[in-house]
């Protein structure tokens, strides 16, 4: 008999143990379903985020650019870059293929009038003297190569040791190819090793100048100010009242963690774009920005690149006071 008593017994702690074991889960339930509630009413709208974010960097772009006025003046002419750009207009005017209007270094393209010259005397003409005149044009014989598209093409015709245009031909058709011609030109003239030299000296000028100033830009606005703030926000996110927070428990993060969802942002959408404009293929320059937008657009939480590595959100500062009741609902839920 009291053996069949301690079953009973046994049996109904059992049960009790199983019942607590599922309501404790119920209310876990319950406490995830509360926090996903307040991330959905915590989180800012799409317009308000974008709006901190182009605001953030409409603040970078005016303290980059005052940065590198500054460089441009007092640190560029001593590593080279006004040699660099002169030796360049020297080249240019000197070959011919380009047209100074009103100190302004313009190709042919751009400056030619029907009615006030002639596709001969604009093209052909300044064609036939680089090839003639240019040290390395006369070696690669660029003019004998020219003469020989010159003839091959219906317009010129040679009269005893000259090349001369031909009568009743269709001016457009002409235009067509003297352009063509003056392209292959330039090509050749930027294939010249001094302007290669030159141009590389200006990109990597400008290049490197606008990397160290968007990465000062970048340390201030995005590291220094956030650091310093009690909430990690940048002046943008002050402005429009909101803050970035732990993405689980919508609690303040420590500063290690916003100093990493800021470096990746900018390291991705700034430093990234500019190393993809001066020294990849420019047009890849915008990806990165449009990527982290489509991140921002389609993710639950909008969240962008920094926000998925550190594992952290943006919310309305006004749901910070319920933080605390977040942690003893949670705390509540765990035992």
């Amino acid at each position: 008999m009291s053996k069949n008593k301690k079953y009973k017994q046994k049996m109904v702690e059992q049960g009790i143990e199983q019942m607590d074991a599922e309501q404790q889960r119920i209310q876990q339930d319950l406490v995830r379903e509360k926090l996903n509630d307040s991330k959905e009413i915590a989180r800012p709208n799409l317009i308000k985020r974008v709006g901190a974010g182009m605001l953030d960097f409409v603040f970078g772009i005016l303290l980059t650019f005052g940065l590198y006025i500054i460089s441009y003046f007092t640190i560029f002419p001593s590593i080279g870059y006004n040699t660099a750009t002169e030796k360049m207009l020297f080249i240019y005017t000197e070959s011919g293929l380009y047209e100074n209007v009103d100190g302004d270094i313009k190709q042919l393209t751009a400056t030619y009038n029907a009615d006030e010259d002639t596709l001969e005397n604009h093209f052909d003409k300044p064609i036939y003297t680089f090839y003639s005149t240019n040290e390395r044009a006369i070696t690669d014989n660029k003019l004998e190569e020219y003469n020989e598209s010159r003839l091959n093409s219906s317009f010129y015709k040679q009269v005893e040791d000259e090349i001369v245009l031909k009568t009743g031909i269709d001016e457009d058709d002409l235009k067509s190819f003297l352009t063509t011609e003056y392209s292959k030109a330039l090509k050749y003239l930027f294939a010249d090793p001094e302007i290669i030299s030159a141009n590389n000296t200006v990109v990597n000028t400008v290049g490197l100048s606008l990397l160290f100033c968007v990465a000062i830009s970048s340390a201030i606005f995005y590291v220094a100010v956030p650091m310093m703030d009690k909430k990690n926000r940048t002046l943008a996110y002050m402005i429009f009242k909101i803050m970035p927070v732990d993405i689980q428990t919508l609690k303040l993060t420590n500063k290690k963690t916003i100093l990493l969802r800021n470096v990746v942002f900018c390291t991705i959408c700034y430093i990234s774009s500019i190393t993809m404009y001066f020294w990849l293929w420019s047009p890849l320059a915008f990806l990165p920005i449009f990527f982290n937008t489509i991140l921002l657009t389609v993710t639950k939480q909008n969240t962008g690149f920094g926000e998925l590595i550190s594992k952290t959100m943006v919310i309305n500062e006004s749901y910070s006071s319920s933080f605390e009741t977040l942690k003893q609902i949670t705390n509540q839920g765990g035992n």
